[in-house]
């Protein structure tokens, strides 16, 4: 596990309910060791407290999907064996999804007309 090397992440930030794919770029992913192997459901990303099972696409990247966090920045850790985990030194933020609360100006004049 330590030598992995991280270089890339494909998205560094999600809205709090996550659900977006994410791939780590980067070298020494143990493919060949895990493609056709009973450990590759072993395979963790940790964002902060939270983890979700990662897939090695290939000795470059890895992929999974962002789970649902709470709002913060975290360090982005890798597993392979489910549970000693190894930070990238990258982190990844999540923010609460926005809201229009209103709308000014309410009412506007086109060509004279009064538009609602």
């Amino acid at each position: 596990l330590v030598s992995i090397q991280g270089q890339k992440l494909s998205v560094d930030r999600s809205f709090l309910q996550g659900s977006v794919p994410l791939t780590i770029s980067g070298a020494y992913f143990p493919y060949d060791a895990y493609k056709d192997s009973v450990y590759m459901p072993l395979v963790r990303v940790r964002l902060g407290h939270v983890d979700t099972s990662g897939t090695i696409l290939s000795s470059t990247s890895m992929t999974c999907t962002v789970p649902a966090n709470s709002a913060g920045t975290y360090p982005v850790e890798i597993s392979l064996d489910g549970q000693s985990f190894a930070s990238l030194n990258f982190t990844f933020d999540y923010f609460p999804t926005p809201s229009v609360s209103s709308i000014t100006p309410t009412k506007v004049l086109e060509h004279g007309t009064l538009i609602l």
